[in-house]
């Protein structure tokens, strides 16, 4: 991004929006200059919200810029034909963490709730507010998000795809919220014209209209105005990046200093340009034999997975046969997509950040909704080449490696298979496992809504995960805090699965000589076995303060790092075999959970 914003002459496009963006974002002199006036600017949009008119026009000018004021809108495959690109309106609106942030009566998480008011108020001071004004306001906020909250799903219950597939058509959209004139509303936030949507949760929207009815005028214009506020808080004066740190920062996250600016810059247009960045990452990094190699690797660990499902006794030939037809049409993607996004009409306006950002997401999100009702396409990832991380997509039935994990601790070209399979192996194999986790496994081998389990198969399944969901239950994060089983029981089946694939894969492809070595130390003092185990736990060594733990806990799918690595080696005997652990001993686990 230096290197592009550095550069005035013989730039490609890409270049120049990349370094234009970031180079509009690193220059604090002209921020301070223009102060606040451009975020009043963006405050004048919100028009009245008194008359039903008024409020679908406001609401419609504000999620045209992506801001996602009382609800989220965009765009999905379809749940029933993922083949089709659908609109979606979701439940949203709020700005802490999660929902339990409002509703949880402990001192801990009211205390919170008293500094994101305290937030708010200052906020709102900073925008122009008197001090009563502001007060007003920020009880505004704190209550129209609150009713949000408790109009939603909790996250445990959004781990399941039914609960959030209902095809309606707009009229039947209309019935739920009269408030709004949805016909006027889509066409005026640029969505080409549909029959048919997905309401994610219809009780929401049913609750939703009812706050509309209550809290119409002085009450809601200040809430739009916080979203307008929080929405465009990377463009604002320093002032406001301090305030919003206070408590984004040290409340929720607990950290004791703000990053440097060419951090959170750099944060900034990576996100929201991730594939305009991707293209000059992949020029410098990726190396064509390391991407054959980690192939190589997945194609072994899928026969492992495959031969695993054909061995479980718990699951009836017929649910066999559709899990393994998923697992032969799996798409496997590795380094970087094929064809790139078209950015070509887009401009960055390097002398105001607010309205480059507004630009940015404009273009974003126009771009995300003229597919609406368009065929789906596998050309394109979700997850950026430049991302430290991996995923795998249901409805695409795909697995998607990008050149940034393909280095140091998660794979080295130079390292012995020990450490690989314990690294890049072992991702490799949760990745392809959540494919059959408790939400991965409701999606059949064309990315499908489909249930293709036999009644008696998913009460096995429920029986094996519930021993994962009992295990992780019982971890205590911070005294008065457990791990939440149930949220985290997808992450916890791929951890757990994926370390045994990968093991299981690597011991498939050692010689005879190799196999007699695993348990002789090497240089380092290590059997190969050992190797294999810590580079596993490696991977996740962090520091985390107790808000962030905190934070993690209450509304994230993953387990903290020490029980995603001793939560999985637990059930394992390859571990207890390594370290020469004894049935009594801790990491000894009983009885020990396996699914895969």
């Amino acid at each position: 991004m230096e290197n592009a914003a550095r550069k005035k002459h013989d730039r490609s496009h890409t270049e120049q929006i990349v370094g234009d963006y970031y180079g509009s974002c690193m220059d604090e002199t002209i921020l301070r200059k223009q102060g606040v006036a451009p975020l009043r600017a963006k405050l004048q949009t919100i028009g009245s919200t008194s008359s039903r008119s008024d409020l679908t026009r406001t609401l419609a000018r504000l999620h045209s810029l992506g801001v996602q004021s009382l609800f989220s809108l965009g765009v999905r495959r379809g749940f029933a034909d993922s083949s089709t690109l659908i609109a979606e309106i979701d439940a949203g609106g709020t700005t802490l963490p999660g929902r339990d942030y409002y509703l949880d009566p402990t001192p801990k998480t009211s205390e919170i709730r008293k500094k994101y008011f305290e937030h708010l108020a200052r906020t709102f001071q900073l925008a122009g507010d008197n001090a009563v004004q502001a007060g007003i306001e920020a009880r505004a906020v704190l209550e129209i998000e609150t009713a949000l909250a408790r109009a939603s799903l909790d996250t445990g219950a959004r781990r399941d795809p039914k609960n959030l597939n209902h095809i309606k058509t707009v009229e039947e959209l209309a019935l739920l919220v009269p408030t709004i004139d949805w016909p006027e509303f889509f066409r005026g936030a640029g969505i080409p014209i549909f029959h048919n949507l997905n309401v994610a949760e219809p009780e929401f929207f049913n609750a939703l209209d009812n706050l509309l009815e209550t809290k119409r005028g002085e009450s809601l214009t200040s809430y739009l105005r916080w979203q307008v506020i929080d929405f465009f808080s990377p463009g604002l004066p320093p002032d406001f990046v301090a305030e919003n740190f206070e408590f984004q920062g040290k409340v929720l996250s607990g950290r004791n200093a703000i990053e440097p600016r060419w951090k959170r810059c750099m944060n900034l247009v990576n996100q929201q340009l991730a594939d305009a960045v991707g293209q000059l990452y992949v020029t410098r990094t990726l190396r064509s034999d390391d991407k054959d190699r980690v192939l190589q690797i997945m194609e072994a660990e899928k026969s492992t997975l495959s031969a695993s499902i054909r061995s479980a006794s718990w699951m009836s030939e017929e649910t066999k046969r559709h899990a393994l037809a998923k697992l032969d049409n799996l798409i496997l993607r590795v380094g970087y997509p094929d064809s790139w996004r078209d950015y070509s009409s887009l401009r960055i306006h390097h002398d105001n950040l607010i309205r480059t950002y507004a630009a940015v997401n404009h273009f974003l999100a126009r771009r995300a909704f003229e597919k609406v009702g368009k065929a789906a396409s596998n050309r394109e990832w979700s997850i950026a080449p430049q991302t430290i991380d991996a995923s795998y997509e249901p409805q695409e039935n795909s697995m998607n490696f990008p050149a940034a994990i393909l280095r140091p601790p998660y794979y080295d070209g130079s390292a012995d298979p020990a450490a690989n399979y314990g690294a890049i192996g072992v991702i490799i194999g949760h990745e392809l496992t959540h494919g059959l986790d408790d939400e991965g496994r409701k999606f059949d081998q064309r990315g499908d809504l489909h249930d293709w389990w036999t009644e008696a198969d998913s009460r096995q399944f429920d029986q094996h995960t519930q021993c994962f969901v009992n295990q992780y239950d019982s971890f205590e994060v911070l005294p008065g805090l457990r791990a939440n089983g149930k949220l985290t029981l997808g992450e916890n089946i791929a951890d757990n699965a994926g370390v045994r694939l990968a093991y299981t894969a690597w011991m498939s492809a050692l010689d005879d000589q190799e196999k007699a070595a695993l348990e002789r130390p090497g240089a380092d003092g290590l059997t190969p076995l050992q190797r294999f185990f810590l580079t596993y736990a490696q991977l996740w060594c962090q520091n985390m303060n107790e808000a962030y733990m905190r934070q993690r806990t209450m509304s994230n799918e993953h387990s903290l790092p020490p029980f995603r690595v001793n939560g999985v080696v637990q059930n394992m005997p390859e571990f207890r075999t390594a370290f020469s652990c004894k049935p009594q001993d801790k990491m000894a686990r009983q009885p020990a959970c396996r699914l895969w």
